[in-house]
């Protein structure tokens, strides 16, 4: 799979986005992009498995007395193939169940919360935006100090916001668009302080930082 790649302008136009949000509020906001939530080892095996029993029958079907070793050796080579297959992340994605898409990109989400310490803002109001690219997935993950304040449906807004400028290939404004979003309500609800210190980083988190 390509990994994510901004440029510098764009690095800096996010962090830029950050600074000035925060400027306004106590709140912290960091926004994670990766590739994929998990390597899904399980939907791989079903796309080696399901390649190699289409090029096995394929192969019957036209070389119909092969003997039984040359067949085994020929399934093992469509097995590596398919798993070559599986690195590309069109294909990764048909062989993806729901559920599993659901609970590897939550956990990831949650983890990566934890690992970034946004749940230790003096307020307890950090805020994650998590892009999942593999998957199609975002979420908002507050803390409790501002998710307790948020309108409804808030957040989804705020990922609906990201979700259109993906889909139109411009994912370095979508999340300026929607730190931007987040800011707004953590000026109303949480205005600057005189003695506010920034307590997390202001830059975008790729898979490589986590």
């Amino acid at each position: 799979m390509a990994k994510i790649n901004f440029s510098e302008t764009e690095r800096e136009a996010i962090s830029q986005a950050i600074e000035k949000a925060e400027s306004k509020t106590s709140g912290e906001i960091v926004p994670v992009i990766l590739n994929a939530s998990d390597h899904y080892p399980g939907a791989r095996w079903r796309v080696a498995t399901s390649a190699a029993l289409l090029l096995g029958l394929i192969t019957m079907l036209i070389v119909p007395d092969l003997s039984g070793l040359y067949l085994l050796v020929a399934l093992c080579l469509y097995v590596f193939l398919g798993h070559l297959l599986a690195t590309q992340a069109q294909i990764l994605r048909y062989a993806l169940v729901q559920s599993e898409i659901d609970e590897e990109v939550q956990q990831k989400a949650y983890e990566s919360f934890m690992e970034l310490n946004l749940h230790r803002t003096k307020d307890r109001t950090g805020i994650l935006i998590f892009v999942s690219m593999l998957e199609h997935r975002i979420m908002v993950v507050a803390d409790s100090g501002i998710n307790d304040v948020a309108p409804e449906n808030y957040w989804q807004d705020v990922v609906g916001v990201l979700s259109a400028r993906i889909r139109s290939g411009d994912l370095a404004n979508g999340l300026c668009e929607a730190i931007t979003l987040c800011g707004e309500l953590l000026a109303e609800k949480f205005p600057i302080t005189e003695d506010d210190q920034n307590e997390l980083t202001n830059t975008v988190i790729l898979e490589e930082d986590l």
